[in-house]
C-alpha cells in the first residue's frame, strides 16, 4: 500500500493533466456541436463528403447521423485526441514506475525492501487503472456538463456508461501492452519505444484498411479496430468479442510483466 501511494504520488501531476484534458475537451465538444447543427446549416453532409466512404462505414457514420447527439459523440470519443491521452496515461505510469527505477537505478532501495518483484508491475498496473478510471469518469463529465448547460438531450445513461467503460477497457489494454514492455526493457526510452511504435502502427494499419482492401485482413490485429463507440449507438452495444480482446491482451501484458520481472536479472 505504501508503494501504491508512492506511485500514485509521484504520478499525480500528469495524470491530472490527463482528467483536467479529457474533461475540457469533451466539454468544449458540446460548443462545437451547437455550432455544428444551428450556425452551419448543411455542414453535417458537408463535412461526410471529405470522409472517405470506407471511414464512414468503418466508424458507422453511414447509420447513425453525424447531426445527433449519438453520431457526434461516436465520432468524439473516437478522437485522436482522446486515443493519445488515454494512451499516454498507460505508457507513462508503466515506464516511469518500471523500466524508469531501473534507469535510475531507485530500484535497488525498491528491492531491498520486503516486497516481491511480481508485485511492482502489478502496482504500476493499477495506478494506470486509477488514473484511467478518473480520466474515462473525466470524459463522461464533460460530455455530460458541456451539453446539458447548452440544453441538449444525451442518449440514455446506460449508452453514455458504455461509452466510457469501452474507452477505460481501450486504455487498460493499451497498459497492458505498455506495462510488459516496461517490465522487459531498462530504459524508458527503449520501453515508450516499443510500446508507442506498436500503437502507432496498429493506429495506422487499422486506418490504411478501411481504405485500401489488401490490408483489411490485417485490421483484426489492431486494438483500435475494434474500438469503434459509434457501435454502441448504431448497435445498441460494443461488441462482445471486441471487450474480450481488450480484456485479454490487458490480462496477457500483464500475466507477461509480472513473470518477466520476476525472474529478469537486474545490471545495475
Amino acid at each position: 500500500m505504501t508503494l501504491f501511494a508512492y506511485f500514485l504520488r509521484r504520478s499525480r501531476t500528469y495524470g491530472f493533466l490527463g482528467v483536467a484534458g479529457l474533461f475540457l475537451f469533451h466539454y468544449f465538444t458540446a460548443f462545437v456541436y451547437r455550432g455544428l447543427i444551428r450556425n452551419i446549416e448543411g455542414a453535417p453532409a458537408f463535412v461526410m463528403r471529405f470522409i472517405p466512404k470506407g471511414i464512414q462505414a468503418f466508424v458507422g457514420m453511414d447509420r447513425v447521423p453525424l447531426d445527433s447527439t449519438q453520431g457526434f459523440l461516436g465520432l468524439v470519443y473516437q478522437h485522436p485526441f482522446v486515443i493519445v491521452v488515454v494512451s499516454a496515461l498507460g505508457i507513462i505510469c508503466s515506464v516511469e514506475f518500471l523500466a524508469g527505477q531501473v534507469e535510475r537505478m531507485t530500484v535497488t532501495h525498491i528491492l531491498a525492501r520486503p516486497v516481491s518483484r511480481s508485485l511492482l508491475p502489478l502496482i504500476a498496473y493499477t495506478v494506470c487503472l486509477f488514473w484511467l478510471v478518473l480520466a474515462t469518469g473525466s470524459s463522461l463529465a464533460g460530455t455530460i456538463v458541456g451539453f446539458r448547460r447548452l440544453g441538449f438531450i444525451l442518449p440514455p445513461a446506460p449508452q453514455m456508461l458504455e461509452l466510457a467503460a469501452t474507452l477505460f477497457l481501450l486504455g487498460a489494454a493499451v497498459a497492458g501492452l505498455a506495462v510488459f514492455f516496461a517490465s522487459i526493457t531498462s530504459s524508458r526510452g527503449d520501453a515508450t519505444g516499443w510500446s508507442t511504435s506498436i500503437l502507432l502502427a496498429m493506429y495506422v494499419g487499422n486506418y490504411l484498411a478501411q481504405l485500401w482492401d489488401a490490408a483489411k485482413p490485417w485490421a483484426r490485429f489492431s486494438l483500435f479496430n475494434h474500438y469503434v463507440p459509434m457501435r454502441i449507438f448504431a448497435e445498441g452495444a460494443t461488441s462482445s468479442g471486441a471487450l474480450l480482446i481488450f480484456a485479454v491482451i490487458a490480462a496477457a501484458g500483464v500475466i507477461g510483466a509480472v513473470l518477466s520481472y520476476a525472474i529478469r536479472e537486474f545490471h545495475l
